[in-house]
């Protein structure tokens, strides 16, 4: 197997992407349903919510990101918009995908996860092995500690088959991920679909406990503002 090794991965990667115009997974207007998992220590599910995706027209050119709308629901008779997160992904044909994770309510931990990646180069040949690594800086507060600086690493595991409690069996790239910082290491498998984008996050906790956000559905909205 050819093996790649390469440093501050998504800056070298994504320099090529400049606009929404050659997006073929996140275009603009379409709509992506995750179902959250919330795992205790013993591997019992203590909660599930439901999670969208809405991509916008709205670009980041500083960042060479489309613009993203994560939108938590509280489930009840009437599901109701109870938190949302404004952030990027990167759609590009020549270069690849990144996403910026959902970071908010108790999913706020995963300010501190590595970020979802995946290069065109492993999609066309899935036997390449793809390890990247970096060290983001940053300042923040988690549970009174102070967090400054995540160490991200992250290798391509090749294609695996994956059942979707909704969607069904899908044959998919996988990614295993770890972060480490002041609060310990947060493991992160991601499972990207070529026609459906990052289909699956499973993320491992400092504390064991697990969070799990996986795709339900996709549709096309009217109004992608």
């Amino acid at each position: 197997m050819k093996q790649i090794i390469s440093f501050l991965f998504i800056i070298i990667l994504f320099t090529s992407c400049n606009s929404n115009d050659d997006n073929v997974i996140y275009i603009p207007g379409r709509l992506f349903n995750y179902q959250v998992s919330y795992i205790n220590d013993v591997d019992e599910i203590v909660k599930t919510q439901k999670l969208n995706l809405k991509v916008t027209k709205g670009y980041y050119p500083e960042r060479i990101q489309t613009q993203i709308i994560w939108e938590l629901l509280d489930i009840g008779d009437e599901e109701t918009i109870v938190s949302t997160n404004k952030t990027g992904v990167i759609d590009d044909v020549n270069a690849g995908f990144f996403i910026h994770q959902p970071r908010i309510d108790d999913m706020y931990i995963l300010s501190f996860a590595n970020f979802p990646t995946i290069g065109m180069d492993v999609i066309r040949d899935s036997s390449l092995v793809r390890i990247s690594e970096g060290t983001v800086l940053m300042r923040k507060s988690y549970n009174g500690i102070t967090i400054t600086k995540v160490h991200t690493k992250q290798k391509y595991s090749g294609k695996t088959s994956i059942q979707l409690s909704t969607i069904g069996k899908r044959r998919v790239h996988l990614m295993k991920s770890s972060a480490t910082s002041e609060i310990g290491t947060i493991y992160g498998d991601f499972y990207f679909d070529e026609e459906l984008g990052f289909v699956k996050f499973n993320y491992e906790l400092p504390n064991n406990e697990k969070i799990i956000i996986e795709l339900t559905g996709t549709s096309f909205e009217i109004n992608s503002n």
